[in-house]
Protein backbone atom coordinates (compact mmCIF):
# COMPACT_ATOMS: atom_id res chain seq x y z
CA UNK A 1 0.00 0.00 0.00
CA UNK A 2 2.80 2.38 0.97
CA UNK A 3 4.69 1.66 -2.29
CA UNK A 4 1.61 2.46 -4.38
CA UNK A 5 1.14 5.78 -2.60
CA UNK A 6 4.80 6.59 -3.08
CA UNK A 7 4.61 5.78 -6.80
CA UNK A 8 1.49 7.91 -7.14
CA UNK A 9 3.30 10.82 -5.49
CA UNK A 10 6.31 10.44 -7.80
CA UNK A 11 4.11 10.41 -10.90
CA UNK A 12 2.24 13.49 -9.64
CA UNK A 13 5.49 15.43 -9.16
CA UNK A 14 6.73 14.32 -12.59
CA UNK A 15 3.52 15.48 -14.23
CA UNK A 16 3.88 18.89 -12.58
CA UNK A 17 7.43 19.18 -13.89
CA UNK A 18 6.44 18.10 -17.39
CA UNK A 19 3.61 20.62 -17.56
CA UNK A 20 5.71 23.43 -16.10
CA UNK A 21 3.19 24.04 -13.33
CA UNK A 22 5.75 24.61 -10.60
CA UNK A 23 5.64 28.22 -9.36
CA UNK A 24 8.06 30.69 -10.87
CA UNK A 25 10.89 31.63 -8.52
CA UNK A 26 11.12 35.28 -7.53
CA UNK A 27 14.53 36.34 -8.83
CA UNK A 28 14.23 39.92 -7.56
CA UNK A 29 15.73 40.94 -4.23
CA UNK A 30 14.80 43.85 -1.99
CA UNK A 31 17.31 46.52 -0.98
CA UNK A 32 16.97 49.63 1.16
CA UNK A 33 18.83 51.88 -1.30
CA UNK A 34 18.15 52.84 -4.92
CA UNK A 35 20.46 51.51 -7.64
CA UNK A 36 20.81 51.99 -11.40
CA UNK A 37 20.53 49.40 -14.13
CA UNK A 38 23.88 48.03 -15.32
CA UNK A 39 26.02 48.99 -12.32
CA UNK A 40 28.26 46.52 -10.47
CA UNK A 41 28.53 45.78 -6.77
CA UNK A 42 27.40 43.42 -4.07
CA UNK A 43 24.99 42.93 -1.20
CA UNK A 44 25.89 44.41 2.16
CA UNK A 45 23.84 43.12 5.07
CA UNK A 46 23.37 44.71 8.46
CA UNK A 47 21.10 43.77 11.36
CA UNK A 48 18.10 45.73 10.13
CA UNK A 49 18.53 46.11 6.38
CA UNK A 50 20.34 45.02 3.24
CA UNK A 51 21.88 47.51 0.82
CA UNK A 52 23.42 47.07 -2.60
CA UNK A 53 26.89 48.59 -2.42
CA UNK A 54 27.99 49.88 -5.84
CA UNK A 55 31.66 49.17 -6.61
CA UNK A 56 31.89 50.05 -10.33
CA UNK A 57 29.90 52.12 -12.80
CA UNK A 58 30.62 50.86 -16.33
CA UNK A 59 30.52 53.02 -19.43
CA UNK A 60 28.00 51.78 -21.99
CA UNK A 61 28.46 53.74 -25.21
CA UNK A 62 25.97 51.70 -27.25
CA UNK A 63 22.22 51.49 -26.73
CA UNK A 64 21.44 48.22 -24.95
CA UNK A 65 17.93 46.83 -25.32
CA UNK A 66 15.81 46.17 -22.25
CA UNK A 67 12.50 44.34 -21.95
CA UNK A 68 9.48 45.76 -20.12
CA UNK A 69 6.91 43.50 -18.47
CA UNK A 70 3.88 44.86 -16.65
CA UNK A 71 2.59 42.52 -13.93
CA UNK A 72 -0.13 42.48 -11.31
CA UNK A 73 0.76 42.56 -7.63
CA UNK A 74 0.35 39.37 -5.64
CA UNK A 75 0.12 39.16 -1.87
CA UNK A 76 3.75 37.99 -1.67
CA UNK A 77 5.13 40.75 -3.89
CA UNK A 78 3.07 43.38 -2.07
CA UNK A 79 4.75 42.30 1.19
CA UNK A 80 8.14 42.87 -0.44
CA UNK A 81 6.94 46.30 -1.61
CA UNK A 82 5.79 47.14 1.93
CA UNK A 83 9.13 45.99 3.37
CA UNK A 84 11.04 48.48 1.22
CA UNK A 85 8.45 51.20 1.95
CA UNK A 86 9.06 50.70 5.68
CA UNK A 87 12.86 50.66 5.38
CA UNK A 88 13.06 53.77 3.18
CA UNK A 89 10.36 55.81 4.92
CA UNK A 90 8.57 56.58 1.65
CA UNK A 91 4.81 57.18 1.83
CA UNK A 92 2.79 54.26 0.49
CA UNK A 93 1.07 55.04 -2.82
CA UNK A 94 -1.66 52.39 -2.72
CA UNK A 95 -3.13 49.58 -0.67
CA UNK A 96 -3.32 46.05 -2.00
CA UNK A 97 -6.63 44.23 -1.57
CA UNK A 98 -6.49 40.56 -2.55
CA UNK A 99 -10.22 40.37 -3.29
CA UNK A 100 -10.09 43.02 -6.02
CA UNK A 101 -10.41 41.61 -9.54
CA UNK A 102 -8.18 44.32 -11.03
CA UNK A 103 -4.94 44.35 -9.07
CA UNK A 104 -2.42 47.24 -8.96
CA UNK A 105 0.43 46.91 -11.47
CA UNK A 106 4.20 47.06 -11.28
CA UNK A 107 6.93 46.91 -13.93
CA UNK A 108 9.89 44.57 -14.39
CA UNK A 109 12.63 46.18 -16.48
CA UNK A 110 15.25 43.58 -17.48
CA UNK A 111 18.35 43.77 -19.67
CA UNK A 112 17.57 41.84 -22.84
CA UNK A 113 20.76 42.21 -24.87
CA UNK A 114 23.21 40.57 -22.46
CA UNK A 115 25.69 39.92 -25.27
CA UNK A 116 26.10 43.67 -25.82
CA UNK A 117 26.62 44.17 -22.08
CA UNK A 118 29.46 41.63 -22.19
CA UNK A 119 30.94 43.30 -25.28
CA UNK A 120 30.82 46.69 -23.53
CA UNK A 121 32.46 45.40 -20.34
CA UNK A 122 35.32 43.86 -22.34
CA UNK A 123 35.89 47.20 -24.09
CA UNK A 124 38.93 49.36 -23.28
CA UNK A 125 36.60 51.98 -21.76
CA UNK A 126 35.88 49.52 -18.96
CA UNK A 127 39.40 48.25 -18.24
CA UNK A 128 39.21 49.42 -14.61
CA UNK A 129 35.84 47.71 -14.16
CA UNK A 130 37.22 44.51 -15.63
CA UNK A 131 40.34 44.57 -13.45
CA UNK A 132 38.28 45.18 -10.31
CA UNK A 133 35.90 42.32 -11.09
CA UNK A 134 38.83 40.03 -11.90
CA UNK A 135 40.07 40.52 -8.32
CA UNK A 136 36.55 40.42 -6.86
CA UNK A 137 34.84 37.63 -8.86
CA UNK A 138 31.75 37.58 -6.63
CA UNK A 139 30.77 41.02 -7.94
CA UNK A 140 27.22 41.17 -9.33
CA UNK A 141 25.64 43.22 -12.10
CA UNK A 142 22.22 44.86 -11.72
CA UNK A 143 20.38 43.27 -14.66
CA UNK A 144 16.82 44.17 -13.71
CA UNK A 145 14.69 46.63 -11.76
CA UNK A 146 11.19 46.20 -10.34
CA UNK A 147 9.24 49.38 -9.67
CA UNK A 148 5.99 51.33 -9.64
CA UNK A 149 5.59 54.61 -11.53
CA UNK A 150 3.56 57.77 -11.30
CA UNK A 151 0.67 57.94 -13.79
CA UNK A 152 2.19 60.57 -16.11
CA UNK A 153 5.20 58.33 -16.77
CA UNK A 154 2.93 55.41 -17.66
CA UNK A 155 1.70 57.45 -20.63
CA UNK A 156 5.27 57.66 -21.97
CA UNK A 157 5.50 53.87 -21.77
CA UNK A 158 2.38 53.51 -23.90
CA UNK A 159 3.85 55.69 -26.66
CA UNK A 160 7.11 53.71 -26.91
CA UNK A 161 7.68 50.45 -28.79
CA UNK A 162 11.24 49.82 -27.50
CA UNK A 163 13.44 50.74 -24.53
CA UNK A 164 17.22 50.98 -24.35
CA UNK A 165 19.76 52.11 -21.79
CA UNK A 166 23.25 53.55 -22.03
CA UNK A 167 25.57 55.87 -20.08
CA UNK A 168 24.93 59.60 -20.49
CA UNK A 169 27.44 62.47 -20.33
CA UNK A 170 27.04 62.70 -16.55
CA UNK A 171 28.05 59.02 -16.32
CA UNK A 172 24.59 57.94 -15.21
CA UNK A 173 22.84 54.89 -16.64
CA UNK A 174 19.88 56.35 -18.51
CA UNK A 175 16.83 54.63 -19.99
CA UNK A 176 15.60 55.88 -23.37
CA UNK A 177 12.19 55.35 -24.95
CA UNK A 178 12.00 54.75 -28.72
CA UNK A 179 9.19 54.74 -31.27
CA UNK A 180 9.71 53.56 -34.87
CA UNK A 181 13.48 53.63 -34.36
CA UNK A 182 13.57 57.21 -33.02
CA UNK A 183 14.17 58.40 -29.48
CA UNK A 184 11.02 60.04 -28.10
CA UNK A 185 11.77 60.44 -24.38
CA UNK A 186 14.10 59.76 -21.48
CA UNK A 187 12.64 57.79 -18.61
CA UNK A 188 12.54 59.87 -15.44
CA UNK A 189 13.56 57.31 -12.84
CA UNK A 190 13.16 59.87 -10.05
CA UNK A 191 9.42 59.27 -10.45
CA UNK A 192 9.87 55.54 -9.97
CA UNK A 193 9.82 53.68 -6.66
CA UNK A 194 12.20 50.74 -7.05
CA UNK A 195 11.41 47.87 -4.69
CA UNK A 196 13.15 44.96 -6.41
CA UNK A 197 16.55 44.34 -8.00
CA UNK A 198 17.62 41.42 -10.19
CA UNK A 199 21.29 40.46 -9.93
CA UNK A 200 23.42 38.53 -12.41
CA UNK A 201 26.83 36.92 -12.02
CA UNK A 202 29.72 36.87 -14.48
CA UNK A 203 31.24 33.91 -16.26
CA UNK A 204 34.81 34.27 -17.50
CA UNK A 205 36.40 32.46 -20.41
CA UNK A 206 38.75 32.72 -23.40
CA UNK A 207 38.02 35.69 -25.65
CA UNK A 208 41.03 34.87 -27.83
CA UNK A 209 44.03 32.55 -27.62
CA UNK A 210 45.83 34.68 -25.04
CA UNK A 211 43.16 36.71 -23.25
CA UNK A 212 40.55 35.94 -20.63
CA UNK A 213 37.48 38.12 -20.30
CA UNK A 214 33.76 38.24 -19.61
CA UNK A 215 31.91 35.70 -21.76
CA UNK A 216 28.39 35.57 -20.31
CA UNK A 217 25.94 36.70 -17.65
CA UNK A 218 23.98 34.16 -15.63
CA UNK A 219 21.26 34.52 -13.04
CA UNK A 220 22.54 34.81 -9.50
CA UNK A 221 23.10 31.24 -8.30
CA UNK A 222 23.17 29.71 -11.81
CA UNK A 223 26.25 27.75 -12.91
CA UNK A 224 28.59 28.70 -15.74
CA UNK A 225 29.11 26.38 -18.70
CA UNK A 226 31.98 23.86 -18.72
CA UNK A 227 34.23 26.14 -20.78
CA UNK A 228 33.78 29.14 -18.48
CA UNK A 229 34.27 29.86 -14.80
CA UNK A 230 33.12 32.30 -12.13
CA UNK A 231 36.72 32.76 -11.01
CA UNK A 232 39.05 34.13 -13.75
CA UNK A 233 42.17 33.30 -11.76
CA UNK A 234 41.47 29.59 -12.13
CA UNK A 235 41.43 30.05 -15.91
CA UNK A 236 44.64 32.11 -15.78
CA UNK A 237 46.41 29.28 -13.93
CA UNK A 238 45.24 26.90 -16.63
CA UNK A 239 46.58 29.25 -19.32
CA UNK A 240 49.99 29.39 -17.64
CA UNK A 241 50.09 25.60 -17.28
CA UNK A 242 49.26 25.13 -20.98
CA UNK A 243 51.90 27.72 -21.94
CA UNK A 244 54.68 25.92 -20.05
CA UNK A 245 53.57 22.54 -21.39
CA UNK A 246 53.78 23.96 -24.88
Amino acid sequence: MFSRKLLALVFTVMSFLACGVLPEQNTFETFSNTVELGVLGNKKKSIYRTNFEVSSIPYYKKFIKVSVIEKSFTKKIYKEYQKVIKETGVSEEFKYVDSLKVKPKFIDLIIEDKALVIESLNDLDNTNVKNYTRNMPKTKLVSGLRFVFQNDVKEDFKKADALYFRTNQQKKQTIYLFKDGKQIAVLNMSKAFIFGVKLSSFCWGDIDTEKIGFVSLVSDGENCTLKSNRNPKKLEKKHKKNYFNY
